[in-house]
């Protein structure tokens, strides 16, 4: 007998432990996400948000629950600007879920169930007709 109430009591710990402890996409993913930025021609200088961010082709590492707003300019070329948006993963709301609302509530708060809907952005800059 004893030793099953010692086995209850074991997978009881283990149970809260994975619950606290676990939220699965702040563990998996974290709340940044890479991305890369590329253009052709190459060089061109890349602003994110307003902010000159560095020239084509770098990659930079951005949070996972915000937008962007991306200009890509260039000397002789036409502007080029790109939304980059986000989404929620569902498959991290569901595995979430089982695992009770402490998991929930920190990938909620974290914004880790976020995903960018873009991690390569490749643009092509048209020359421009302004001599």
């Amino acid at each position: 007998m004893k030793y099953f109430v010692a086995l209850g009591k074991a997978f009881a710990v283990l149970l809260l432990l994975g619950t606290f402890l676990s939220s699965c996409a702040t563990l998996t993913k974290g709340s940044s996400e890479w991305v890369t930025f590329n253009s052709e021609p190459p060089a061109a200088k890349v602003y994110v948000n307003g902010y000159l961010m560095g020239n084509t082709p770098f990659d930079i590492k951005l949070k996972s629950n915000k937008t962007y707003f991306v200009e890509f300019k260039k000397d002789g070329f036409e502007n080029r600007t790109v939304y980059l948006t986000n989404s929620i993963g569902a498959g991290y709301i569901i595995l979430d879920i089982p695992l009770a609302f402490i998991p929930f509530i920190i990938d909620a708060t974290t914004g880790a169930w976020y995903i960018l809907d873009e991690t390569y952005i490749n643009v092509h800059l048209d020359k421009s007709s302004v001599n």
